[in-house]
């Protein structure tokens, strides 16, 4: 994106980009289990199939990966 164009656009939702940016410092200061416990519903089943496809890829290698997600 253009720098002039994202500096205006900055200016111009001002309130809603600092919104996202103490939104997003916060998200950042959570560890990851704890964003993926916070989580809705609907948006749990994108991540476990993320995870499901992860987890395919890496037991071909024979790395087991389950004693990581256990008990989520």
């Amino acid at each position: 994106m253009d720098e002039k164009i994202f500096s205006e656009w900055k200016e111009d939702n001002a309130e809603l980009y600092a919104k996202f940016k103490v939104d997003l410092e916060e998200q950042l200061k959570k560890p990851y289990h704890q964003t993926i416990l916070d989580m809705s519903e609907g948006n749990i089943e994108p991540l476990q199939s993320v995870i499901a496809d992860i987890s395919d890829i890496i037991s071909k290698d024979g790395i087991d990966i389950d004693p990581l997600i256990e008990g989520y």
